[in-house]
């Protein structure tokens, strides 16, 4: 029989793990001077396609994300391909989300 320690990994990441692997994608950007990053890997590349598909892991991970001041937004480019990123902000000129 599984346990349930075995079905949570299985089930994916929690929301401390995804903010903890863009946390450092942030820091390493913010290093460089830059003031916004786009994360085109899965499964944070199409979170804002459709927010209402998200799980609660996902949901709590956006949320905390604007909570603590950072702007979320899509970039989508549908050329030959599609091309989308989820794109963390973190400019103060820049106006806030609504």
């Amino acid at each position: 029989m599984i346990t349930a320690e075995e079905a949570r990994k299985l089930s994916g990441m929690t929301a401390d793990e995804y903010l903890e692997s863009l946390e450092a994608l942030i820091r390493e950007a913010a290093a460089k001077g830059r003031r916004e990053i786009y994360v085109r890997v899965s499964p944070y590349a199409d979170w804002l396609y459709d927010e209402k598909k998200l799980n609660p892991q996902e949901r709590k991970t956006l949320e905390t994300l604007r909570e603590n001041g950072f702007r979320v937004s899509l970039y989508y480019n549908c050329g030959p391909f599609v091309d989308l990123a989820l794109v963390i902000s973190w400019d103060p000129t820049e106006e806030k989300q609504p």
